[in-house]
C-alpha cells in the first residue's frame, strides 16, 4: 500500500496532488463531489 508523504489541494478544490516517497511517486488525483445528503 502507499504511504502518503505530502498532499495539496489545488485552489479550484477540483485536485489532488500526493507524494510518496517510499513508493518514489507523485499522483494526481480528480476530485469528485458528492451530495451526501442526497438520498434518492
Amino acid at each position: 500500500m502507499m504511504y502518503i508523504n505530502q498532499c495539496v489541494a489545488s485552489p479550484d478544490k477540483e485536485t489532488l496532488v500526493t507524494t510518496s516517497e517510499q513508493d518514489k511517486c507523485i499522483m494526481v488525483w480528480k476530485i469528485q463531489k458528492v451530495d451526501v445528503n442526497n438520498t434518492q
